[in-house]
Parts: structure tokens; C-alpha cells; sequence
């Protein structure tokens, strides 16, 4: 777990769409999918999904297997070995929601992949230390405040002992994922950060 006696810590923010230099040769979403009427906006919601088909499908193409593949806005999809160092390592505040990934050229599935669903949202952000765009004069009266967001900083006093969260900001969650240095060596000692790319966030 985090370490509760630091004074700062330091968090990374998950890239939604991957690595800004991804593998050429490895696993790319076609647009082809099967989402059996699911609602993506649901894992920014914070809670435990129970209702949840056991056939939702997206096509990809390439050969090197991802651990993190980019299949939608929303979706965050990762390999079998991504949710075994989660499993290793305890970390809580997250699903695990099984999904099929077939290849295009072959029909095949391949896997298995899991959506995840970070639903521990936390009220972590420091309105004061973040740096807004230059037309935002009044942060807490933007109607849509994590839009006019250029860098976030975090407050470490709500943190202690937490390695995967979602901003909570005025009561609504987030769609950007946080993850404590903790949880990023466990998947780096693991090797399970194929199509990752982290950013690091300062919190104290």
C-alpha cells in the first residue's frame, strides 16, 4: 500500500487512448464491435456492474499481444496478465468484466481480455495547485469542471492506502484513472505494460 507517512506521493494518470508510440505491430480495434445494448458511460458512475452479458465483442487486427487495448472512449480493455498482478498485488476499487477480442484475419478469439471498471472515486483534487486553461477565471462554477483541466494536482491527505481511483468532482465521476507507484511497479515487475503509457501526477 501507499505509503500513509509521506507528504507527497506521486500518482499516474492512465492515457485513455494508449501509448503515444504504439507497437506498428500489434493489436489495433477495427471499429467492429457487439456491445449486447451495454452503456459505456456507466464505468464513470462508481458503482459495481452486476447485470453484465458474457459475449460482448470487439474485432482488432495485428499480431503482438496488448495488455491494454484502446477500443472506445469509455472502454478500458486489458489482458488476462494485467488482472492477475491486480489480483497479486490486492488492489481494490476495481472490476475485472469479461469481453471477447476476435482477430479479424482468423475469427479467433484471443485472451482472455477484461473491461475494467474502476468504480472507487475519490474527492482528491486540489481546485487551488491545478492548473485550469487560461479562459477558466472561476473553477468551481464550470458546469463540466475535468474538461478545463491542462495538469491535475492531488491532495496526498485523502490517499493513503489507495492505488486505482477516479476523480470525484462536485459529486460526479470522472473519466480519467489514477494509479498509486505501488500498482504501476507491480505491473511493471510483471511485464504487463504492453500499450500502457503513464503520466506522473504529484499529490501532497
Amino acid at each position: 500500500m501507499v505509503n500513509s507517512n509521506s507528504k507527497s506521493q506521486t500518482f499516474f494518470y492512465v492515457f485513455p487512448g494508449g501509448s503515444s508510440k504504439p507497437n506498428p505491430r500489434g493489436l489495433f480495434y477495427t471499429g467492429k464491435k457487439d456491445l449486447k445494448g451495454v452503456d459505456e458511460y456507466q464505468f464513470s458512475k462508481g458503482n459495481l456492474i452486476h447485470d453484465w452479458p458474457a459475449d460482448i465483442m470487439f474485432e482488432v487486427e495485428g499480431k503482438h499481444l496488448e495488455d491494454y487495448l484502446v477500443v472506445g472512449l469509455q472502454w478500458m480493455v486489458v489482458s488476462d496478465r494485467v488482472k492477475k498482478v491486480f489480483d497479486k498485488c490486492q488492489i481494490k476499487g476495481i472490476q475485472f468484466l469479461p469481453v471477447q477480442i476476435i482477430l479479424k484475419n482468423t475469427g479467433k478469439e484471443i485472451g482472455p481480455y477484461w473491461a475494467w471498471n474502476v468504480y472507487q472515486e475519490v474527492d482528491a483534487l486540489d481546485w487551488d495547485k491545478t492548473t485550469w486553461l487560461p479562459s477558466v477565471t472561476d473553477p468551481h462554477a464550470e458546469k463540466y469542471p475535468e474538461t478545463k483541466i491542462l495538469r491535475e494536482s492531488l491532495r496526498a491527505s485523502v490517499l493513503r492506502d489507495t492505488d486505482i481511483f477516479r476523480l470525484n468532482i462536485k459529486g460526479e465521476g470522472g473519466s480519467a484513472v489514477f494509479v498509486s507507484s505501488r500498482l504501476k511497479n507491480c505491473l511493471e515487475a510483471a511485464g504487463a505494460t504492453i500499450g500502457f503509457e503513464f503520466k506522473p501526477i504529484v499529490a501532497s
